[in-house]
């Protein structure tokens, strides 16, 4: 009888463990459910917007670029000088666009930096002590039909944060060209010396 006891004593107990780990397992399961997050495969639609500005500057030393990267396999670099939006002589010339080629490789470990980084995440902690007259950049993205368009600038969120969109605006950097940047730089020196000329 006792040994009856005993064996049932076993068994109850191995059937709570064996509930306790069910239960944890489902919960696991639909927790991840509840963080959607990207697929691990480079979406076609997936296209990430970066931009530069300097720091507020006299007009000739002023200007902002552009990468573009998507969708698909293409890239756009976009520079201007100076304030496009008022009547400093001289004037900024046109917005300077050049295109470049982006491989499969560079684009799915771009899609691998966004979601390492964790950039599709929908919230950002921003930090109470914005710097004032510094550089401020931008980050847009689309991926999987969805749109990521309110990532802050690098100087308006939590260094942890901060860390993150760096790592992600180095290499948007590193995927254009040298030779597009050389040439970015000579029509920069261009436009300073047209001050000068004046």
């Amino acid at each position: 009888m006792d040994n009856i006891k005993g064996i049932s004593m076993k068994l109850k107990y191995r059937v709570s463990i064996l509930a306790v780990v069910i239960i944890v397992f489902i919960t696991m399961i639909s927790c991840m459910s509840c963080s959607v997050k990207p697929v691990k495969e480079c979406p076609e639609d997936l296209t990430v917007e970066f931009y530069w500005t300097t720091p507020p500057l006299s007009p000739e030393y002023n200007y902002y670029y552009g990468i573009i990267v998507g969708p698909g396999l293409q890239g756009l670099f976009e520079y201007q000088p100076g304030y496009p939006d008022t009547s400093w002589e001289p004037l900024s010339p046109d917005v300077w666009e050049v295109s470049f080629e982006v491989s499969q490789d560079q684009a799915d470990h771009l899609y691998q930096l966004l979601i390492e980084n964790d950039l599709f995440k929908r919230r950002w902690q921003t930090t109470d002590e914005v710097a004032e007259g510094g550089s401020s950049s931008s980050i847009k993205i689309i991926a999987n039909g969805k749109k990521y368009d309110k990532i802050p600038g690098d100087s308006e969120i939590k260094p942890e944060d901060r860390k993150n969109v760096d790592t992600v605006s180095r290499y948007l950097r590193e995927m254009v060209p040298t030779n597009i940047w050389e040439e970015m730089q000579e029509l920069q020196s261009q436009f300073e010396k047209s001050y000068i000329d004046e």
